[in-house]
Order: C-alpha cells, then sequence, then structure tokens
C-alpha cells in the first residue's frame, strides 16, 4: 500500500512528516502469522531472562473485552505485560513504530499506531471495535516510559476507551527492576473497575489514585 504524505505538516515530537491517516491508521488490528510463529518461544524466553512475580491474576478475566492500563518503567514492559496476561493483547503504540519492516512485525503483534501529534479518531475507534469484539487493550496512560519516583499525569485514553465501550479496566502496576535471571521485577494486577462515560475526569483520577496506590503498596512489600 502506497503511503501518502502530507507535506504541509510536521510532528513537531520527530521532525518527520505527518502521514496521511486514511493510509497509515485504517487497518484491521490483528495478530498476524509472525505473532503465531515467535509467541511461545518469545513468551518462554521473556519468563526465563526476566522471572516477574505475579500478583492478582485472578483479577483478569478470562474472556471479555477489557483495558489494561499498566505504568510504564520500560520499553520491556509491553512484553512482560503480554506474557503475564496470558491472553492476546493489543497496544496503542506511537505511529513512527509501525513504520519500515519492524513495524510489519509490530502490526503482527497486535500494535495500532497512534500519531502523538494530533488527536486521530481513527486509533481511538478501532481500539474500541477490538475491545467491542472481547479483545484486550493494553495501553500505559503515561504516554512514555516515566523512570521517576513520581508517577506521571494520565492521558484520558484508557478511560475513554473503557467508557465508550462499556468494558472494565484492569489497574496493573509494574515495579522493580530488569535484571536478567534475577527475580527483581513484579507485576500486579488489580480488580476491575467499570467507567463511567459521562464522568471521564473523575474517573481518570480514580485509576491514577489506584495505580499509584497499588505501586506504593507493592514497593513497601519489597
Amino acid at each position: 500500500m502506497s503511503k501518502k504524505i502530507n507535506s504541509e505538516k510536521i510532528n513537531p515530537k520527530t521532525g518527520l512528516p505527518l502521514l496521511d491517516e486514511e493510509n497509515e491508521l485504517s487497518f484491521r488490528p490483528r495478530h498476524g502469522l509472525i505473532y503465531r510463529v515467535i509467541f511461545w518461544p518469545v513468551s518462554g524466553l521473556v519468563r526465563i531472562i526476566f522471572p516477574a512475580k505475579v500478583y492478582g491474576r485472578e483479577n483478569l478475566p478470562r474472556e471479555g473485552g477489557m483495558v489494561l492500563a499498566f505504568n510504564h518503567i520500560c520499553s520491556l514492559d509491553p512484553a512482560i505485560v503480554t506474557v503475564a496476561a496470558r491472553r492476546k493483547l493489543f497496544f496503542l503504540a506511537k505511529v513512527e513504530l509501525a513504520r519500515g519492516w519492524k513495524g510489519k512485525i509490530l502490526k503482527s503483534w497486535g500494535i495500532i499506531p497512534v500519531d502523538r501529534a494530533r488527536r486521530n479518531s481513527t486509533a481511538l475507534n478501532l481500539a474500541i471495535q477490538v475491545l467491542k469484539q472481547g479483545g484486550i487493550i493494553a495501553i500505559a496512560p503515561e504516554g512514555h516510559t516515566n523512570r521517576k519516583a513520581e508517577l506521571a499525569p494520565f492521558k484520558f485514553g484508557a478511560v475513554a476507551m473503557a467508557g465508550r465501550a462499556r468494558v472494565p479496566i484492569v489497574p496493573v502496576v509494574i515495579v522493580g527492576r530488569y535484571l536478567p535471571f534475577r527475580k527483581k521485577l513484579s507485576i500486579t494486577y488489580g480488580k476491575p473497575v467499570m467507567v463511567d462515560a459521562n464522568d471521564l475526569k473523575n474517573a481518570n483520577e480514580k485509576l491514577w489514585y489506584t495505580i499509584n496506590s497499588m505501586r506504593e503498596k507493592t514497593k513497601e512489600g519489597m
């Protein structure tokens, strides 16, 4: 598929031209052949190299659509969240990751590209479609990797998707360090919560406080 470039607009964060939304973002999210071939080998390697402790997995429904909202401490978070969940996940990811040969692999892995330089409705609608069909969308509400002691303010994507699709949000907390072959990492699943689509501000604040509280409690127990 050819990609049309909008020469009039530049992404201020990357300096790259914005791609035409219809060509770049309008595709059907799926787990392709690459995913089916390499998921189990990669999953096994991740478990061996980063043997994380997993708590509260019983809070993760075995079926039905939901949003997994996790704090983002490392670029490896999507891999560890996927392995721990034991279900197929779709991830919202910056549109730059959808380009080139890496983009083909990541699209097969189930990413939905989001252009953070503008408010595009296509990615959000695709995510809501996945949720309504019983899929799981994993998203870091902070919007970026955050290694600081304080949890960053949350963007509204997680609660907006859950509210519009009428599915629960499962808060997920990642605490520790990615040290190979050492159990220095933990993942905790909180109880699913429903979102009031008419009060996203309050829902977003509650999600932030829930994840922050879980995060602090986990740190105290380590």
